[in-house]
């Protein structure tokens, strides 16, 4: 009889918390608050949800969705991230902190700016220098995405805090 591939592969150990502390446990106490008041915040959105008609429901949750796809597609978050910790940041410093290549990069912060997410600031100078920044729908965006890097980074991913 044979034994399907499933049933025979092991399952892979979870990962390890890294080996070096990433958060103190000012910033510990700050995300666990974060998260407790997001979990609030949920069931606020459960309770508001559940008064609404299934047809209000399904437009709130198609909204939802068509808004947060330019956050959600690869590399958008962790640029506002880096741009809501760093303040301004030159093109060369941020392809650098994310390793990601500068195609890539200025495809995302193109697609951020056309979303109002971004701005650029041209400097006259030889050579020319620009720096981008986050707008204030960016800076709250980004604010948002604070604890949820912060987690992820608690939880073993090598994601530098703020």
């Amino acid at each position: 009889m044979r034994v399907a591939k499933s049933a025979v592969r092991e399952h892979s150990a979870p990962k390890r918390p890294l080996d070096y502390p990433v958060m103190d446990e000012d910033l510990q106490a700050r995300l666990a608050a974060c998260v407790k008041a997001a979990n609030a915040f949920s069931r606020h959105t459960l309770t508001w949800l559940g008064r609404k008609t299934p047809d209000e429901q399904a437009a709130w949750f198609k909204g939802t969705v068509d808004a947060g796809r330019t956050v959600f597609q690869p590399w958008a978050l962790e640029i506002l991230f880096v741009l809501g910790t760093l303040g301004r940041s030159r093109f060369t410093e941020l392809q650098r902190l994310l390793g990601v290549s500068s195609r890539t990069l200025s495809d995302k912060l193109q697609m951020l700016r056309d979303e109002g997410f971004v701005e650029r600031e041209v400097f006259d100078e030889q050579p020319v220098r620009i720096e981008y920044y986050l707008t204030k729908h960016g800076s709250i965006t980004a604010s948002l995405a604070g604890p949820l890097i912060c987690e992820l980074n608690r939880r073993g991913n090598p994601i530098p805090p703020p």
